[in-house]
């Protein structure tokens, strides 16, 4: 089996008989009077039989045009062209897992200071502000009270967006999911962000993990980085770090993701 890689992780080697790399930028995908298709340069991805595509957040109409076309070209991939614009698009994320069931807190999306005030009558405070521009993550910070709302949106324009969402501050865990595994790393730093640095393997039991693996399938992907806290997730990666789940896991993640990809 014969893997595009399009991304800067390696590890692939020992679970596909091929695997050729490519820069992102070397990707597009063309119409033709032959059909649909996708060039890697000189090379005609159809002759793959996966893909592995870490795409930015910022770049998530791209991404969804771009699993589209390998999925025309019956390439499978580590996204469905729906799963990775659900999970780089935040606000609208927050939404599909509202609507299928899977624990989230709540959110307030605003395009300005002006439409962001009276948020305290919507959500309880400390909350979780993003700025975003159009899906590229700006600013991300927590915000203690309603007097803070106003300073944080100063700093948006025309193509901001001002994601708010209630912020709990119980345990913290982070998911790589991947197909039906689950790889389970505990948060032990202190404050409310999740820290890289303060990862460990962890068994939090199955209805945690289950909601991790539901949240993955709600947005339609296949594989993800998923942080949770207080029951709720609060956040899906589409490009989790490989090498930081074997590393804090101390399992070999490459597996269990190669065989989602297949």
């Amino acid at each position: 089996m014969r893997l595009l890689n399009v991304s800067s992780v390696e590890g692939f080697g020992p679970y596909f008989d091929e695997v050729v790399g490519t820069d992102l930028r070397q990707l597009a995908p063309q119409v033709t009077s032959a059909g649909t298709g996708v060039m890697a340069g000189d090379i005609d991805v159809a002759g793959f039989d996966a893909a592995y595509v870490e795409i930015p957040l910022g770049s998530a109409v791209f991404g969804r045009v771009l699993f589209e076309s390998l999925q025309d070209v019956n390439v499978s991939t580590n996204h469905s062209s729906a799963g990775f614009f659900a999970a780089a698009k935040k606000n609208y994320m927050f939404y599909v897992l509202r609507d299928a069931g899977v624990s989230a807190p709540s959110t307030v999306v605003a395009s300005n200071a002006r439409s962001a005030r009276g948020l305290d009558k919507h959500l309880d405070f400390p909350v979780v502000a993003r700025r975003l521009r159009g899906t590229k993550p700006v600013e991300k910070t927590a915000l203690q009270s309603p007097d803070e709302v106003e300073g944080f949106a100063e700093g948006a324009d025309e193509d901001s967006v001002l994601l708010f969402s209630n912020l709990d501050t119980g345990d913290k865990y982070r998911f790589l999911v991947a197909g039906d595994t689950v790889v389970s790393l505990t948060d032990t730093s202190d404050g409310w962000r999740f820290d890289d640095t303060c990862l460990r393997y962890s068994n939090p039991g199955s209805d945690t993990e289950e909601l991790a693996r539901s949240a993955v399938h709600a947005v339609g992907t296949s594989v993800a980085d998923v942080s949770v806290r207080s029951g709720e997730v609060v956040d899906i990666d589409p490009n989790p770090d490989i090498d930081l789940y074997s590393d804090a896991a101390n399992r070999d993640a490459f597996e269990a993701v190669s065989e989602a990809v297949k």
